[in-house]
């Protein structure tokens, strides 16, 4: 099946928005254990309509460029195996290229507690997590097609009470101009259970390419998890991802996101705390240059009490790139001494970069304490002279104040070697 992505055509239904019809013209039916998931997405999908600037969540994401793209459903594994980023501290990986898993390039993992494997409908096992839980086909369109396209998902899961001994690596790979894969990641970390994992989504290719990457995290009582995100679209690359995870009692969830380029990245990022005396951390890096556009959606749902979360957001804005923030945190009925803390930061590079922060606190308990704010500059007057009067040159006191501004996140990066890769990659933009 192939077909572009945005160009108008006939409608197979009235309800089908016309950019979304080639990926349902000739889409085989799989009769498995996701049968009934993939027809209810493809139900969603004939009824959602196009999302744009008319509605509130969009309001900022300009998404004329994609639907005016051109994309192709990939049937058939690549031909060559792409170079892959290495990660010396992971124990297991799994490496898929353009949405097919590469066998000779992945180590997965069943037994000891741990569970590193590729999972579809045909050889899903009882008591494995079902997609669409988390991030159900109802979300929007996007959300949808990821689950009326579902073949073959990434699952990490790991048994009551055990640990991962390294962290488990992730890695999706795009060689391919104008084609649209959905990947698929289920964590489910059992009571008491701990875990790393690394997600990283890089492109090979600078030209147009669409990728809706969906990830679900479960976490049972007492479950530990850090969890890191790392995107690289190339400049043509068009990612809209979706990250929802909830909490059970006194769980904990660690969240790094570094998106770094992308012609449009957007990451609508959920976080529920189903248990009291839950714990989370999100920190996030978005880097933008050109045209690009970074948009970063984050939702925490206080519904349990004494439950604590920190979030950090930092966003570098160059040329005429656009960042959207938008960070909603919600304390409902009953979630008394919940601390709630958001911080959302942007450094202005260039007159016609542009940043939209829209932090949001909703509060039904009348015991919290909770907090947010925005800020938006340029780089510091008074820093630069300092570096200028020690013998830096302009344009390098700028790149190195530009560098310890964004490195305050990346040093948060709980891997070694992937914190000392991202660095290098930001510092290799900085002369001399």
């Amino acid at each position: 099946m192939t077909g572009s992505l945005g160009r108008r055509r006939p409608n197979m239904d009235t309800h089908l928005p016309g950019f979304a019809q080639p990926l349902f013209r000739g889409l085989p039916v799989i009769d498995d254990a996701w049968a009934g998931v993939r027809e209810t997405a493809r139900k969603q999908a004939f009824a959602a309509r196009e999302p744009g600037p008319r509605e509130e969540s969009w309001r900022f994401t300009d998404l004329g460029a994609l639907y005016r793209g051109e994309f192709d459903a990939i049937l058939v594994p690549p031909a060559a195996v792409l170079e892959v980023p290495e990660l010396p501290e992971a124990g297991h990986r799994l490496v898929f290229v353009d949405g097919h898993l590469i066998p000779g390039l992945s180590r997965p993992a069943e037994g000891g507690g741990l569970e590193v494997r590729p999972v579809s409908g045909a050889d899903a096992h009882p008591g494995d997590p079902i997609p669409g839980t988390l991030v159900p086909a109802s979300r929007d369109l996007f959300a949808a097609l990821n689950l009326a396209r579902l073949a073959t998902a990434a699952l990490v899961h790991v048994r009551r009470g055990c640990a991962a001994p390294a962290p488990v690596h992730l890695v999706f790979l795009y060689s391919t101009a104008a084609h649209a894969t959905f990947p698929r990641v289920m964590v489910r970390l059992e009571p008491g259970a701990s875990c790393s994992i690394v997600e990283e989504h890089h492109a090979r290719t600078g030209q147009a390419h669409l990728c809706v990457p969906v990830t679900e995290l479960e976490l049972g009582n007492g479950a530990q998890l850090t969890y890191t995100r790392v995107l690289r679209q190339g400049a043509g690359g068009f990612s809209l991802g979706y990250c929802e995870a909830v909490l059970g009692r006194e769980a904990q969830l660690d969240v790094c996101t570094v998106s770094a380029d992308g012609r449009l990245t957007r990451l609508d990022l959920g976080v529920r705390f189903a248990g009291p005396g839950a714990r989370v951390g999100l920190d996030g890096l978005a880097k933008v240059d050109g045209n690009q556009v970074a948009d970063t959606h984050s939702r925490l749902i206080h519904g349990a009490p004494n439950c604590r979360s920190r979030q950090l957001h930092k966003c570098v804005a160059a040329g005429a790139g656009r960042v959207v923030f938008n960070g909603a945190i919600r304390v409902e009925h009953g979630a008394q001494q919940t601390d709630a803390a958001q911080q959302s930061r942007s450094l202005l590079l260039s007159p016609r970069a542009r940043v939209d922060a829209k932090p949001q606190l909703e509060i039904f308990a009348d015991d919290v304490k909770c907090a947010h704010g925005a800020t938006v500059g340029q780089l510091d007057d008074e820093q630069l002279f300092y570096l200028r009067a020690r013998g830096l040159a302009a344009p390098l006191a700028r790149e190195l104040l530009t560098y310890a501004f964004a490195a305050e996140v990346l040093r948060r990066v709980p891997v070694a070697s992937l914190r000392r890769r991202l660095e290098r990659e930001l510092l290799a933009h900085t002369p001399g």
